[in-house]
């Protein structure tokens, strides 16, 4: 190794920046960097392993410890970026368990942190979230979107909910008749806006994949619904009985959260226990336009901005 040179003590509640550079001449196939590490106070010990097996990379082995993510020895592998960050986590919540920012997917985080996170306020939880969640698939729309240009997504709306993203951006369109979503802007022009852009999975599908994720864990997951568009008439805004309309088709999704008349009070300083002690939530939001209102639907899980202002 040109440079490996790992502190003797890392300060709990701290972040550690080591520079690391690997050799380049002669053999190159283990440059033996090693660093070793126990936690003070408990028994739990890990290894910094620096290696080039087919390529660079920095291995973090959980010899002597487990964490939620990774069973006790465990090879986590980090990766290497040359003159950029690899960053490494590993913290215990608030029942001793050890977490770690890396490792295999926990599916239900937000039950398996319960300990932890009961009492948080959604406001101070930082949530995975997915930007045009349900672009995963790519439907030409218009000419000019591609593939390239349209496709947010490799991941559908199921594959998202089990990756553990909680927070999704969801903007549904009308097109040929179907609610789907879809990923559109406007090019400015003197004349009249140029639309460029395609659709992805449709409604149906997504409600579907998030019914059967909430039938198997109590997760919370917030919905937020923007950039309504009617695709099949000059890609206008929804009018009311468009709204009305999807409202309807999402009254499919199970496990609604429900909250009587419920103004414009702000739910994000709701604690989590709240939506998913005993059971899942699906929090629902629609940033409307001025002209538009939830009407009764306000009580029947669905909510406005007012209602939570982080979005």
């Amino acid at each position: 190794m040109d440079a490996w040179s790992w502190p003797t003590v890392s300060a709990e509640g701290k972040a550690t920046s080591v520079y690391v550079e690997f050799g380049t001449k002669g053999n190159t196939r283990d440059d033996a960097g090693e660093t070793y590490y126990n936690i003070a106070g408990t028994t739990s010990k890990f290894t910094v392993l620096g290696r080039k097996s087919s390529d660079y990379d920095l291995t973090i082995s959980l010899d002597g410890m487990s964490t939620k993510q990774s069973p006790q020895g465990s090879k986590i592998d980090m990766g290497f970026r040359h003159d950029a960050a690899v960053n490494w986590i590993m913290s215990t919540d608030e029942s001793g368990q050890w977490w770690s920012n890396s490792g295999s997917y926990i599916t239900d985080w937000m039950q398996q942190s319960m300990g932890s996170l009961a009492n948080r306020t959604l406001k101070q939880i930082c949530m995975p979230g997915s930007h045009d969640a349900g672009m995963s698939k790519f439907t030409p729309g218009t000419v000019g979107a591609n593939f390239a240009n349209t496709q947010a997504q490799y991941l559908d709306f199921s594959q998202q909910l089990m990756a553990g993203s909680r927070f999704f951006d969801l903007r549904p369109v009308i097109s040929n008749g179907q609610w789907v979503a879809g990923h559109y802007s406007a090019l400015e022009n003197d004349v009249e806006d140029i639309w460029v852009g395609g659709n992805g999975q449709s409604i149906t599908d997504m409600i579907k994949q998030i019914n059967d994720f909430t039938a198997q864990y109590k997760e919370l997951i917030i919905i937020n619904l923007s950039h309504a568009l009617d695709t099949d008439n000059q890609y206008k805004n929804l009018s009311q009985d468009q709204w009305n309309r999807l409202f309807e088709t999402l009254k499919g999704v199970n496990n609604r959260y429900l909250a009587s008349n419920p103004g414009n009070h702000d739910f994000s300083n709701e604690v989590l226990g709240e939506f998913i002690t005993d059971r899942a939530s699906v929090f629902i939001v629609a940033q409307l336009p001025s002209d538009i209102t939830l009407g009764d639907y306000a009580n029947q899980g669905f909510f406005s901005t007012a209602n939570f202002p982080c979005t």
